[in-house]
C-alpha cells in the first residue's frame, strides 16, 4: 500500500516541478548550501543561453515534501569604482618670467591630493609642465618634472589631455610652471583626492585578429572575435609605434549577420568611441555589452597606420548574493526569453547582508526540454502514468469495498 503512496507523491512532486520551471531551458545545481547567505559566481556558459540583462536568471529549492522555493537574490559586478573627493583651494599668486608662468595653489585644509584638472582658453597647446609643493613657500619639493599636457582641435580631432596626477600629498601650498612664452589663459582648475577600488575582471582570449587598411577611406579596420558570447566592458590595446600619435577610433560589436553571394554581411553597432594616443594607457571603459564578434575602426587621416600588437577585451565577474532557505536541493535555471527582471525586497536591505559570506559551487550544465523537464525524467511516456493511476485508483476501491463488506 505505501509504495502507491509513495508513486503518487512522486509523480504530484513531478508535476510541480514541470509547473514550476516551465520555459526555463537550462539549469546548474547548487551544492554545499549550509548557510543563510551564500555568494554564487555566474559561470561564462550561462550567458550565452540567457537574456542580455539576465532577467531569466532563477534560484529554485526544493523540500522533501514537494514544495517549490523560489530563492531571493542580488545581482552585482565586480566592477571598478573610483571615489574623488574635491578639495577646496584658492589661487594666491600669478607671475612670470623667463621660464615660463608660475600659478600658487593654497589649500584650505591640509589633506591628501593626488590629482589637479586644469582649463585654459587656449584650444591648441602642448606644453612640458612643472609641479612643486611646498609647507611654507621656502623650500620647495617637485613632484612632477616634464609632465606633459595637450589640447588638439581642429576639423577632425577635439582632444584634451590636462589632468596632473602625481603620488598622495599632503602640502599647504603647490606651485605650477607652464613654460609658454605667451599667458596660458587658465579658466578653472580643480583639485581632487582620487581613489580606485579595483573590481575584479576575467580576460577573454580572443582569435587571430585581421587588419586592414583602407588607403582611400583613410581608416584602418581590425576585427576580431571571442570563443562565445560574453559580457564584455574593457578594452585595452598595445602599440607597437614609438612615435607620438592621435587617432579617434570607434569600436563596433556585430548585431546581426547574414550570408550573400559576396560572403557575409554584418550589420555593427557602436559600443564606444575614444582617442588612441601616446601620452595615456590605451584602456578604456564602456557600458557591458553581450556579444562577441567586434571590429575597431581607427581614423588615420592622412598619417601612416599604427602597427597593433596585443589585444585585450575583459569583463567584470558577475555574481549573485542569495538567502537561502531550508530546502534539500537547489538549482540555478536560466534561458527563458519571456522572464522579467525579478523584484526582491533584499535588495532594498542589503545593509543587513553580512560582510564574510561564503562562495558556493555549481554542478555541470543540465539542458531542460520545452516544457520545463530534464531529458533524463522517471516517467517520460504517458501510458505508464495510466497504468499507474489506474493501479492506485483500482487499489483503494478494492481497499473501500473490503472496508464496506467488514
Amino acid at each position: 500500500m505505501r509504495i502507491y503512496y509513495s508513486l503518487l507523491v512522486l509523480m504530484l512532486c513531478s508535476t510541480t516541478l514541470s509547473g514550476q520551471w516551465n520555459g526555463y531551458n537550462y539549469r546548474l545545481p547548487i551544492n554545499n548550501v549550509e548557510d543563510q547567505w551564500h555568494r554564487i559566481d555566474l559561470p561564462l556558459a550561462l550567458f550565452a543561453h540567457s537574456q542580455d540583462n539576465l532577467s531569466d536568471v532563477r534560484i529554485y529549492g526544493l523540500t522533501a515534501s514537494s514544495d517549490t522555493l523560489e530563492i531571493p537574490y542580488i545581482l552585482q559586478e565586480a566592477i571598478d569604482v573610483i571615489v574623488e573627493k574635491e578639495v577646496p583651494f584658492s589661487i594666491i599668486n600669478e607671475s612670470f618670467n623667463e621660464s615660463g608662468f608660475y600659478f600658487t595653489f593654497q589649500l584650505d585644509e591640509l589633506q591628501d591630493i593626488n590629482q589637479m584638472q586644469l582649463t585654459f582658453q587656449e584650444n591648441n597647446f602642448d606644453w612640458l609642465v612643472q609641479l612643486q609643493a611646498s609647507h611654507d613657500q621656502q623650500q620647495w619639493y617637485t613632484l612632477l618634472e616634464d609632465y606633459r599636457i595637450l589640447s588638439i582641435k581642429n576639423e577632425w580631432t577635439d582632444y584634451k589631455f590636462n589632468q596632473l596626477s602625481f603620488p598622495n600629498a599632503q602640502y599647504k601650498f603647490y606651485r605650477l610652471r607652464i613654460p609658454s612664452e605667451e599667458a596660458p589663459g587658465l579658466l578653472k582648475a580643480a583639485v581632487y583626492h582620487r581613489q580606485l577600488k579595483a573590481g575584479s575582471y576575467l580576460n577573454f582570449p580572443i582569435k587571430d585578429y585581421q587588419q586592414s587598411h583602407l588607403i582611400k577611406e583613410k581608416v584602418t579596420h581590425v576585427d576580431f572575435e571571442l570563443n562565445d558570447v560574453t559580457p564584455v566592458s574593457r578594452l585595452s590595446l598595445q602599440i607597437m609605434d614609438q612615435v607620438d600619435f592621435y587617432r579617434s577610433f570607434t569600436l563596433q560589436y556585430v548585431v546581426d549577420s547574414a550570408e550573400t553571394d559576396h560572403g557575409w554581411q554584418r550589420q555593427y553597432k557602436t559600443l564606444t568611441r575614444g582617442t588612441l594616443n601616446s601620452l595615456e594607457q590605451q584602456r578604456y571603459l564602456f557600458d557591458k555589452v553581450v556579444a562577441r564578434q567586434f571590429r575597431i575602426v581607427i581614423n588615420n587621416q592622412d598619417n601612416q597606420p599604427l602597427h597593433l600588437g596585443r589585444i585585450e577585451l575583459s569583463g567584470a565577474k558577475h555574481f549573485l548574493t542569495a538567502r537561502f532557505r531550508q530546502a534539500d536541493l537547489y538549482y540555478l535555471v536560466f534561458g527563458n526569453e519571456e522572464s522579467r527582471v525579478p523584484q526582491y525586497d533584499i535588495v532594498r536591505f542589503q545593509s543587513t547582508i553580512p560582510q564574510q559570506i561564503s562562495s558556493l559551487e555549481l554542478g555541470s550544465l543540465e539542458q531542460l526540454n520545452p516544457e520545463g523537464m530534464t531529458k533524463k525524467q522517471l516517467f517520460t511516456n504517458k501510458i505508464w502514468l495510466w497504468a499507474i493511476m489506474i493501479a492506485i485508483i483500482g487499489l483503494l476501491g478494492w481497499s473501500s469495498v473490503r472496508m464496506l463488506r467488514s
